[in-house]
């Protein structure tokens, strides 16, 4: 019995001591902002911390999560380490990362479950941006960027819409050129036009400071004996 807790003192000392190695490199990585080191060190850590003490893993994820925002393995180390005691805010955040990280079908039906919550919330802007990601990950499918464009459409977002015919333009090149260079056109099209309705208030803006200065003077000149 003895031997058997020296054995275990012994390994629970080198476990200490390995888990100070492990927070030292990673305070390192944070400080050089070594995205590759910061994954890979905080997973190391998490995954030891996870069968000892999973409040220390969980912010170990949460903060290699505040500075990547966009890799897989953290944010499934995180909802897998929280479970079902998860806050619902937190875990639909964490699904929202997990689509920016998803392609294919696997992404389209994430997208179909988050819309259909954000959805029934009412939350309309969450819902645009879920669908935004959505076709993003999956161009192809047809109901998410049928979706899209026609809510871009009715709200008029320029912008945005002009990023997703160049988007859509890239699925088409390669089957049918004709109606990629047309979506593409339109894109580039509504983006000079955005361009020049922002430009437009600084230029009446600019003529007004102008005709102002001009019927400043002409009164000076008027005014002189």
């Amino acid at each position: 019995l003895r031997d058997d807790e020296q054995r275990f003192a012994a390994l629970h000392h080198r476990l200490e001591d390995l888990v100070e190695l492990l927070h030292r490199k990673l305070d390192i990585a944070f400080d050089q902002d070594s995205r590759d080191e910061i994954v890979e060190t905080s997973l190391k850590l998490g995954s030891l911390l996870g069968k000892v003490n999973p409040d220390d893993a969980v912010e170990i994820y949460r903060r290699a999560l505040d500075r990547v925002r966009d890799d897989a393995g953290l944010i499934d180390a995180l909802l897998a380490l929280l479970g079902e005691d998860i806050e619902e805010d937190e875990r639909l955040e964490l699904l929202e990362l997990r689509l920016g990280t998803q392609k294919g079908a696997e992404a389209s039906a994430l997208a179909r479950d988050l819309l259909a919550h954000y959805e029934a919330e009412g939350d309309a802007e969450t819902a645009l941006r879920i669908l935004d990601l959505g076709f993003r990950a999956n161009p192809s499918d047809d109901e998410l960027r049928e979706r899209l464009e026609a809510t871009y459409r009715e709200l008029d977002r320029r912008g945005p819409m002009a990023a997703f015919l160049l988007i859509d333009a890239k699925r088409l090149l390669s089957s049918d050129r004709e109606s990629a260079l047309e979506r593409a056109y339109a894109g580039f099209e509504i983006s000079r036009r955005d361009l020049e309705l922002r430009d437009r208030p600084q230029s009446l803006a600019d003529a007004a400071r102008m005709e102002k200065r001009r019927t400043t003077a002409r009164r000076h000149r008027e005014d002189r004996p």
